[in-house]
């Protein structure tokens, strides 16, 4: 039987040296990274077809998605880590500006060549502060009771960035403001990290791991090299047509994962300081909430790729109407992420992360239902489904965040988050590619046929039904039992 008391929030497994604490306007900076991070790789999405309307129609236009996400993955773990050796705040700043530059040369590109490289510059710089949000939340909230608020409150921020992203994408595109089209999806995001670059230094506390260690370059270049042996596929698979050669990468990580795993538990033993502690992992709720992390991300990114295809491309809708349908999901995710700190010390978070995943699976079948039964039941009802789905997720992962970072030592804040954002990107990676694969697949089988799209989105959407399932297998994992 689930053990449903408040007592079942994890506690952290040691405590932090006296410093300033992260309040008001220092919160409201440091989830500005966030903001920025999410609402920039789900904005651009919506300005594709804009972009290929001006350089003309070329594959190279999905590198722009694809390599940001690419360079965002591999640099993640490095990113946290550099956090904990020379300061969170700084590496949250560096970040931020570095983003904003790239995000001002997308808007002057003057070539698909130009936003690529500017693409691949953001992700690396989003990889740089991304890992501190979640460290400095960690280390720099107070007490127990303010790390599940502020993480509360990292969860609204996603889901006000995601519904920002395809409101102000569809808006700003659709009204182009003095012929600048595509351009103003990149302008939005100057004024914000320029006002996070000038505040973060005075309202954020610094923190950084004690002592002088230095960064593991062999670690570095192991995971890098893992990271994209797994991502480049995933990222590229569909553009490139699937080639034979390309699921071969994935089996060529395996080694070089294992020579990894090799270093750093052998730089552990002898005292040196690795990239990551993997003795971490030992801990369950560590372990369970990585991989619940992959499955919930693998979920929450390939959804919204799927909506797209089949309202915009198989309904014909505009973005802007397509954004209306989904934009009030946007605000369930945050109520929801607003109402879990106050419910899980109710009735238990565990309990309260089992209620959310529920939900989500709810949510999604009864979206494969109303599509199903389109025109019969307008498309439009598609956003109750997806109102639901995100009630569930909302409740769900500033919980499963919470649990991760209460047992993590705070001098190993910064890699620990940056496990748990890769995690989130190779499953967000992992959920697009096999979502694609079974809605494009179906499609092909149902060409020409009226219910095609139909067909191939319920197809689609079986996938995060059975990730939010194995999700609540894992569950048990997160919460061990303890020991009389």
């Amino acid at each position: 039987m689930l053990n449903s008391s408040a007592s079942d929030m994890a506690t952290p497994v040691s405590t932090a040296a006296a410093q300033p604490e992260l309040q008001g306007i220092g919160l409201v900076t440091l989830l500005t990274g966030a903001f920025l991070s999410v609402m920039s790789g789900i904005i651009v999405s919506i300005a594709i077809p804009s972009i290929q309307a001006e350089f003309g129609a070329s594959p190279a236009v999905s590198s722009i998605i694809a390599y940001y996400g690419l360079a965002y993955g591999l640099a993640l773990i490095t990113g946290g880590r550099l956090g904990d050796l020379y300061g969170r705040r700084r590496l949250f700043v560096i970040g931020m500006g570095g983003f904003t530059l790239a995000s001002l040369a997308c808007a002057l590109a003057s070539s698909l060549t130009m936003i690529i490289a500017a693409r691949v510059a953001a992700g690396l710089s989003a990889a740089l502060l991304f890992p501190q949000v979640l460290s400095i939340i960690r280390v720099a909230s107070g007490s127990d009771a303010a790390r599940a608020r502020n993480l509360s409150a990292f969860g609204v921020t996603l889901g006000l960035s995601g519904t920002m992203a395809q409101l102000l994408g569809g808006l700003l595109i659709s009204a182009n403001i003095y012929d600048l089209a595509w351009r103003w999806v990149f302008l939005l995001c100057i004024p914000i990290g320029l006002a996070a670059c000038v505040l973060g230094p005075r309202v954020i506390p610094e923190s950084r791991a004690p002592g002088r260690a230095r960064l593991d370059l062999v670690g570095v270049a192991l995971s890098a090299a893992g990271f994209a042996l797994i991502l480049f596929p995933l990222v590229e698979g569909r553009a490139l047509g699937w080639p034979a050669w390309l699921p071969i990468l994935p089996l060529l990580a395996a080694p070089v994962f294992v020579l990894f795993v090799r270093d750093q538990l052998g730089k552990a033993r002898s005292g040196q300081d690795p990239l990551v502690d993997l003795r971490l992992f030992a801990r369950g709720p560590v372990a369970g909430g990585v991989i619940v992390a992959f499955l919930l991300h693998s979920t929450i990114v390939s959804m919204p790729f799927v909506q797209a295809m089949y309202l915009q491309v198989g309904l014909g809708y505009s973005a802007l109407h397509a954004a209306l349908i989904i934009a009030p999901a946007g605000v369930s995710f945050i109520f929801a992420s607003m109402l879990c700190d106050r419910l899980a010390p109710r009735i238990g978070v565990r309990v309260t992360m089992l209620i959310g995943a529920v939900l989500a699976i709810t949510g999604y079948l009864l979206c494969i239902v109303i599509a199903q039964a389109t025109p019969a039941i307008p498309a439009g009802w598609l956003g109750l489904g997806l109102v639901v789905v995100n009630c569930g997720q909302g409740l769900f992962m500033p919980l499963m965040l919470n649990v991760v970072l209460a047992n993590v030592p705070p001098e190993k804040a910064g890699s620990a988050s940056g496990v748990v954002s890769t995690a989130q990107q190779v499953g967000g990676a992992f959920g697009v590619a096999i979502a694609g694969l079974l809605y494009f697949g179906m499609l092909a089988r149902h060409a020409g046929e009226a219910s095609g799209p139909a067909v191939a989105f319920g197809l689609a959407t079986a996938y995060p039904v059975l990730a939010m399932a194995l999700c609540i297998l894992v569950l048990p994992l997160m919460f061990p039992r303890k020991r009389s």
